[in-house]
Parts: structure tokens; C-alpha cells; sequence
């Protein structure tokens, strides 16, 4: 499927009803246009970062696409479906039943989160303009078409006048409440700033608009991306007898515990490992201070004869930002140990 641009206007040759037609037929393209890019982006960075990992195995067209979307999910069983859908490619491309593949999932959740805002940027985009644009029944209805439909747009200055009115239209109309008045506005004068660009204006290209947009996510997507090394994380067993939540090729173990307004890491390392354990709960509430940027970091300092320790974090979170605290976590045990 593939939407076509929207056909070019000149000023004294559109009425306020070809506008508002036109405007609908940018938004249509301009959400299309930014979702697919969107999704493809999204399908390039996994294929990088996964066969960047040194897993072998081929992976088809057809599951990086289903992988990609399964990481676009928004809400809470966005794990649960990429880590699915991790399984199902695993499974195909022979990568062994040790991987821990809901691990890895919360890598991949972590680092496509630009992405998703994206998708959440073109939603509200979508949905406030299209409300806006929607043309209310009033009791003179008459006199509404007459502004809305029938005004002339000879120039700039009657172009302002015409999206002015709409959005005082749509206003009065009471579809929303007053406290969601201010977003609905935002949206309405960067759309129409861009729509009005590109309708209007013969020598910008096709997709000079939608770039400016959505560039502020892609470009912090392509940095994040471009530094990303994922960390094939197998199961491990707890000295409990439990598989751990977490896991790294050097024995260390990470157990997460969720509650509604807390959640705690309880990590369990190595009785080889030589160090100074009681050093690592300063050094690992230092790095969660400054990534992802929890100030209420509590850490247990462990006992002489214990490899255990527990972070508690008491901060309002995500699951974005539990995944960025556990990477975080294991990057530091990866290079300390």
C-alpha cells in the first residue's frame, strides 16, 4: 500500500472546503509516510543489532517485520510480544534453548523507545487534527457552512483568518474538554505550519516536511542505535534453584522484583570472583543516579560472607527505565568482572 501526496493549491483557486479536503489528504500521506519509515527504521536497526551480536542463523524477511512491530507495542505487554517473537526466530534460526530471550527483549524494548514515541507523536497528531478538521453540527448551520466551506483563500493573510476560525469552531464546539484545549492547539498550528508549507509552496520536496517533523526522534534513534551492543543473555540458576531474570556469560545473576511503587534488582555474583564487594554498591548507585536518572537509589551493602546484594529504587519508573537500569547493571559487571 502506498498513499499518494496531495495535489499542490494556489492562492484565489481553493475555497475553504478544498482546503480542509486537501489538509485531511496531507495528514492521511504525512502519517503514512512517517509510520513506514518509522517501522522500516525500526526493521533495519534490529537486523544490525542482532546479527551484529555474532548469532548465527538466517532470519526472514517476514520476522524481522513481525519483530519490528512486536517492539512498536505500546503499553505493558510490549515485553511479553517481543520476547514471543524472539522465541519463534530463535527457534528457526537454531540459536539454542539457553538463550534468555525476555532478557534480551528488554534490551531491544529499551532501544527502540524513540521509535515509539514517534509512533505516539504521529497518533496524537492524527487524532487532534482530525477532530479539529471534523466539522461540528450547529443550530445556524448555514452560517457555519458559509465560513468554513465557502470562504475564498486569496492569500496569506485569508489563510490565517480560515485556520483561525476552524479552531475557534472546533473550540466552541465542546468535543473536548477545556484542560485538553492547549494540546489540541499545538497540534493544530505545527500541522497547519506544515501542511500550509507544503500545499502551498511549489519548490519543497515531498518529504522535506514530514522529515522535519520526525527528525528530533530519528536522529536520537540512529545514535542510540549506532552504539548499541547487545548482550546475548543465556538463563542462569540461582543458588535458590530459580531461574534468574537476568543473566551474563560470568555467572552474575539479576533477579527483578516488581511492586507498584518500587521495584528492586537482587543481584547475585560469583563466590570465585575476587573483589572488594563492598566497594560495587557506591559505584552501582552512582552509574543508576546518572543513567536513567533515579534519585532514590537504596543499596544493601552485602555481608562478609555473601555474594548477594539488593537495589531497591523508589522512584516513580517504566519498564523503559527498569530496562535501561538492568543494562546499565550488566554493562558494569561485563567490564568490572
Amino acid at each position: 500500500m502506498e498513499l499518494r501526496p496531495p495535489q499542490r493549491l494556489a492562492f484565489g483557486t481553493a475555497r475553504g472546503s478544498r482546503l480542509s479536503q486537501a489538509m485531511l489528504e496531507y495528514l492521511n500521506w504525512e502519517c503514512f509516510e512517517a509510520e513506514s519509515r518509522n517501522k522500516d527504521g525500526v526493521r533495519q536497526a534490529l537486523s544490525q543489532i542482532i546479527y551484529g551480536s555474532g548469532q548465527g542463523g538466517k532470519i526472514s524477511e517476514r520476522d524481522l517485520d513481525r519483530l519490528a512491530e512486536a517492539t512498536l507495542t505500546i503499553g505493558s505487554f510490549a515485553i511479553d510480544r517481543i520476547t514471543r517473537r524472539l522465541e519463534l526466530i530463535g527457534a528457526a534460526a537454531g540459536w539454542g534453548e539457553s538463550a534468555d530471550y525476555r532478557a534480551i527483549a528488554h534490551q531491544l524494548h529499551s532501544v527502540t523507545g524513540q521509535a515509539r514515541k514517534l509512533k505516539n507523536s504521529v497518533a496524537q497528531r492524527r487524532k487532534c487534527v482530525k477532530a479539529i478538521l471534523s466539522k461540528p453540527e450547529f443550530a445556524n448551520k448555514n452560517q457555519i457552512d458559509a465560513a468554513w466551506e465557502l470562504s475564498e483563500i486569496k492569500d496569506v493573510s485569508s489563510l490565517a483568518v480560515w485556520t483561525q476560525y476552524v479552531f475557534k469552531t472546533f473550540e466552541k464546539s465542546g468535543q473536548v474538554k477545556e484542560r485538553f484545549l492547549t494540546t489540541y492547539q499545538y497540534e493544530w498550528d505545527a500541522f497547519t505550519k506544515d501542511a500550509i508549507g507544503y500545499l502551498f509552496t511549489t519548490h519543497i520536496s515531498e518529504d522535506q516536511g514530514i522529515k522535519s517533523r520526525y527528525d528530533k526522534y530519528i536522529d536520537i534513534f540512529v545514535q542510540e542505535i549506532s552504539k548499541t551492543n547487545l548482550k546475548w543473555v543465556s538463563e542462569a540458576v540461582t543458588s535458590t534453584g530459580k531461574r534468574a531474570d537476568f543473566a551474563i556469560s560470568n555467572g552474575v545473576s539479576i533477579d527483578l522484583k516488581k511492586r507498584p511503587d518500587h521495584f528492586s534488582f537482587i543481584i547475585t555474583i560469583p563466590s570465585n570472583f575476587e573483589s572488594n564487594f563492598r566497594e560495587i554498591p557506591l559505584a552501582l548507585m552512582d552509574l543508576l543516579e546518572q543513567k536513567p536518572g533515579f534519585k532514590y537509589v537504596d543499596i544493601s551493602q552485602p555481608m562478609a560472607d555473601t555474594h548477594q546484594m539488593t537495589i531497591e529504587i523508589r522512584d516513580a519508573y517504566t519498564m523503559e527505565e527498569i530496562a535501561v537500569a538492568q543494562s546499565e547493571i550488566l554493562q558494569y559487571f561485563e567490564k568490572r568482572f
